[in-house]
């Protein structure tokens, strides 16, 4: 189908991609067009913008009843229901430090007219609650990226002077206009004169000259902080320094003063880069792309996706731009593929709904915690470093700030409660570790796992589950497995970074660090973010907890104590990995490598690719809250939620799958070579793990297939379930 006109220029993306770790705001994504779309910052779309606007306006109104009016209102004017987690909003606040945010919006599902290429509006809940509303206003914004161009007589130019090219032409030809630069045209190559072209299903035509599309071109400088920028190819033709030392692209003049670009490639050679020429008409200057993967220069800081959207035509080419720096040093840019994947890596969290009633024993106190960490992040920032605590909190604590900045729920907000915090909140220095559970990732899954742990069976609605008899063969090694019929995930992004994933690390006093920066997904301070875009996901699952009592009387092994004994520097890249394998030891190697063995055999027992399948691991790195658990989930966004699970983990299936599980872990094709490994994979963080036996598909595995050895489990000798493989092994 051409398009031709603006309303038709509409790529539909995927709602649960669009907030994955390998897609969403910055990510560089191919149209069917053939161009590339850069997904533009949260604050560009415009039913984001709305709830913002919403919440601004409330604010100003009655804060006491924020929350409520906000909800309704984002209900009534935009047809949006919010996502209902608070357990997770609350979270958000203390962890990512987004202490005004007031709500998660869903990301709207609007499908696209095949023929039209326009979205399907006119019968969309939204439209019939809502009869004024317009599909544009809930459409997520995207930008061309990167903006060079090159037309059918080889001409590379910015896409802002091939724009204005298209204005010269719209002023001289009355079959053309400025809505049929879309996707982009080259004005000088005319392809169908004269064309009666229908315009859309009420048979509406028109007349137009049909112009050839541009090619854009393909590569761009990346930076490990999350910068994005265009290659100054007038620079490029004019630099010589290609090699280990960065250059400074202020120090390189253009070419001349008027470069005229053209991008040329001989046909008649080899693929690569080698035959790829940028020459410059104006001055003669040309060089070969051969050697550019090689080309580095420092990071300017650029953020593309922040460009202001008014419009395809007339839109703002202006780039923002920051100083980029890391611990002191300036970034590095690198030149990149925009298809490859190191173009973009996203961090977000998720989290397994848990209805408020079913708050488990010994979390009385999580929201005496929440709302502490929340007012030390704000003591922190005070503007008046020399206010005493007492005087702080005498000024700024009272129920609305509670309720409304803290996010504490209004029901347990009393006069009471502020006591105690002030208590807590001015002797914190003498608070001991215990006394309050910290608002954590590790606590936070605590909560999820006793909540499992606690209850046979649970029938609320988001999270449904029962508990399944086991047999003798597998009380010694469970606790409990539970059938999880319902269960409701909410997933949001945060910020992402290029080149390699960002890496946490956690040293021995407790600190969190980082290997790089990230760019948020929005724009402006994180203490002014009132809303972010969320995906909100049924599915079902099983849940398997590990006796406690069989994990810490099984021997240290060996082979895992050698591999973690590995001296590793902070600033290495496996070094957060390697630190938390060794905080959680031979334990987490027994129930990742058990969690994997299982999603491999669902394969086969049910038929979900391990693509489908994900897992939540529950491991503590502390004797006082012990966990070891996992939970293996399917949800309607991927190939099942029909019950397949479910029906695997009953009570007559359950120990016919971990069986198999672990006699189909017994051997691999790469044997001797994977069974005898003292370390594979990436960082050698595995051991006799490998792609023929143990490891799933990297969106399954919640820790990048990292931390997986078979022979723990299946090992005559050593291995956790030694006693069931050897008299499974006698039986065959």
């Amino acid at each position: 189908m051409n398009i031709l006109t603006e309303k038709q220029y509409n790529l539909g993306v995927d709602k649960y991609k669009l907030l994955s770790s390998t897609s969403g705001v910055g990510a560089v994504i191919a149209a069917k067009t053939g161009n590339y779309i850069l997904i533009s910052s949260i604050n560009k779309w415009p039913f984001i913008q709305s709830a913002f606007n919403i919440i601004e306006n409330e604010r100003q109104i009655n804060l006491a009843s924020l929350l409520d009016n906000s909800t309704k209102r984002i209900k009534n004017e935009l047809g949006l229901s919010t996502v209902d987690d608070e357990r997770f909003v609350g979270f958000l606040k203390i962890s990512e430090n987004l202490s005004a945010l007031l709500l998660l919006l869903p990301v709207p599902s609007i499908s696209i007219n095949d023929f039209f290429n326009t979205p399907e509006w006119q019968d969309h809940p939204i439209k019939k609650l809502i009869p004024t509303s317009i599909a544009s206003n809930y459409l997520v914004q995207a930008t061309h990226f990167p903006k060079w161009f090159v037309g059918k007589n080889s001409k590379l130019q910015t896409l802002d002077k091939w724009r204005s090219d298209w204005g010269n032409l719209v002023q001289n030809n009355a079959n053309v206009n400025t809505n049929h630069f879309a996707p982009p045209r080259d004005p000088s190559s005319l392809r169908k004169p004269n064309v009666r072209r229908k315009t859309d299903a009420d048979g509406n035509y028109e007349t137009v000259d049909i112009y050839n599309e541009l090619s854009q071109t393909n590569l761009a400088l990346i930076c490990e902080n999350g910068h994005l920028m265009d290659i100054p190819w007038s620079k490029y033709i004019n630099g010589s320094n290609i090699g280990n030392d960065p250059v400074n692209l202020d120090e390189i003049s253009d070419c001349c003063g008027n470069p005229s670009l053209k991008w040329t490639e001989n046909t008649n050679k080899s693929e690569g880069f080698e035959n790829v020429f940028v020459e410059c008409l104006s001055c003669g200057k040309k060089k070969n792309l051969g050697g550019i993967n090689s080309f580095k220069c420092l990071c300017k800081g650029h953020k593309p996706w922040e460009i202001d959207l008014v419009g395809g035509f007339n839109q703002n080419s202006i780039i923002p731009y920051e100083n980029c720096s890391f611990n002191g040093r300036r970034g590095e840019m690198q030149v990149s593929l925009v298809t490859a994947n190191r173009m973009y890596y996203a961090t977000g969290k998720n989290s397994l709904y848990i209805p408020l009633q079913l708050k488990p024993e010994g979390f009385e106190n999580q929201d005496l915690a929440k709302a502490l960490s929340f007012c030390e992040v704000k003591f922190e920032k005070r503007v008046d470093k020399t206010q005493e605590r007492e005087v702080y909190f005498y000024k700024k604590v009272d129920i609305d700030y509670l309720i409304n900045d803290a996010g504490i729920d209004e029901k347990i907000v009393s006069t009471d409660f502020i006591e105690q915090l002030r208590s807590l909140f001015l002797n914190i220095e003498n608070l001991a570790k215990n006394d309050l559970k910290e608002y954590d990732d590790e606590n936070y899954r605590l909560y999820e796992y006793k909540c499992f742990t606690d209850n046979l069976d649970v029938n609320e609605s988001g999270l449904r589950f029962n508990n399944v008899n086991l047999s003798n063969n597998l009380n010694s090694y469970f606790t409990s497995i539970k059938q999880v019929s319902e269960l409701k995930l909410t997933q949001v992004q945060l910020s992402f970074n290029r080149n390699k994933p960002r890496v946490a690390f956690q040293d021995q006093n407790g600190n969190i660090g980082y290997s790089c920066n990230t760019k948020r997904i929005f724009e402006g301070d994180d203490d002014k973010q009132y809303v972010l875009p969320a995906v909100q996901n049924y599915g079902e699952g099983i849940f398997i907890q590990f006796s406690e009592e069989s994990l810490k009387s099984l021997a240290n092994d060996a082979r895992i104590e050698t591999m973690l004994a590995r001296n590793l520097n902070k600033q290495d890249q496996g070094y957060g990995t390697w630190e938390m394998l060794n905080r959680c030891g031979q334990k987490y190697f027994i129930v990742h490598s058990f969690s994997h063995l299982i999603m491999r055999e669902l394969e086969f027992a049910c038929g979900y690719p391990t693509a489908s399948l994900k897992e939540r691991l529950y491991i503590s790195s502390e004797e006082n809250d012990f966990m070891a658990g996992i939970l293996i989930y399917t949800t309607d966004g991927s190939d099942g939620s029909m019950g397949g699970l479910v029906s695997q983990a009953s009570e007559h299936n359950i120990e016919k799958l971990i069986k198999n599980a672990l006699l189909r872990g017994v051997d691999c094709s790469s044997d001797p070579l994977c069974w005898e490994s003292e370390g594979q994979g990436l960082f050698d963080f595995n051991l006799a793990a490998c792609f023929s036996c143990s490891l799933t598909a990297e969106t399954a595995c919640e820790a990048m297939n990292l931390g997986l050895d078979r022979r723990v489990l299946v090992d005559e000798e050593f291995g956790y379930f030694n006693s069931i493989v050897y008299s499974l092994k006698n039986i065959d």
